[in-house]
């Protein structure tokens, strides 16, 4: 099923900076500068992390960046008005509000009013733009540089959340693969998981999928991310890499890949809209 069958940690920083390169190139040739409008609410620690590698990641290859922080007692008519605000502006080709949201407000009801060709990260169910959730371009394209073999593989995703379970298992059945959704909660897991050819887990609880868990040879994605004494952990036990024909650690492998498959769709919408 494999092109290769040694393991490997697959090193995102690399690829990240790879394909940074190709879109900086291909911004300055249009001498365009796509524009990126992210909205912030409230001081979550993590997501103004999250918010500032995306910032210099769009510095890196010439996207213009600009950051709305509203406060985390904003009211939701606020937030709409905000995002309806820049919907309308055509200076602005994409929109990003920075998820999760405080508990007053409706997610799908505020990612509902992103215009689907301003839609950059693709999670409103709705859109028919193209172009695909970021942490979900992650992952293809891992698979694709490592020539595993999509189509008619069995993925089993670990993990239902809208930012990165949801949409990975939509894109991995948007290329034939047969897929099964599993979660923390999933009676018999790792019976499930010892059936994948893919395994994808974006749960959030550190080390929980064991060498045990996983079937020789299966391309195994850490998507989940937490945080154990001080340290960044990811789902996946480092130990699975024995087993795994190749394995995406934490930190260092599709985080920084969901970064840059943001900005290469922000080029895209720019791209979609000066055509329309």
């Amino acid at each position: 099923m494999f092109a290769t069958l040694f393991l490997m940690l697959i090193d995102g920083k690399k690829i990240s900076a790879e394909i940074e390169a190709r879109l900086a190139k291909e911004i300055r040739r249009r001498k365009a500068r796509p524009r990126l409008a992210v909205i912030l609410v409230g001081d979550d620690p993590a997501s103004r992390v999250y918010v500032h590698k995306k910032q210099e990641a769009a510095a890196r290859v010439g996207i213009d960046f600009s950051l709305y922080t509203l406060p985390s007692y904003t009211n939701p008519s606020g937030l709409m008005r905000q995002v309806r605000n820049l919907a309308k502006d055509p200076d602005v080709h994409g929109i990003v509000v920075q998820l999760p949201l405080p508990k007053q407000f409706n997610t799908d009801e505020i990612l509902a009013l992103i215009p689907p060709e301003k839609d950059v990260d693709a999670l409103n169910y709705e859109n028919h733009s193209g172009l695909i959730a970021a942490t979900a371009g992650a992952v293809l394209e891992v698979l694709r540089r490592q020539k595993v073999k999509i189509a008619s593989s069995h993925a089993v995703v670990v993990g239902r959340g809208k930012v990165a379970g949801r949409p990975i298992a939509l894109a991995l059945l948007a290329n034939d693969a047969t897929v099964t959704i599993a979660h923390s909660k999933t009676k018999n897991l790792a019976e499930l998981t010892k059936q994948a050819d893919i395994l994808v887990s974006a749960v959030g609880r550190p080390a929980m999928i064991k060498p045990a868990m996983v079937k020789m040879g299966a391309a195994v994605i850490d998507v989940g991310i937490s945080r154990m004494g001080g340290k960044l952990r990811g789902d996946v036990d480092p130990a699975v890499e024995r087993k795994a024909c190749f394995l995406t650690p934490v930190p260092g492998g599709i985080g920084p890949l969901t970064v840059v498959k943001l900005l290469e769709n922000v080029l895209l919408a720019s791209q979609l809209q000066n055509t329309q």
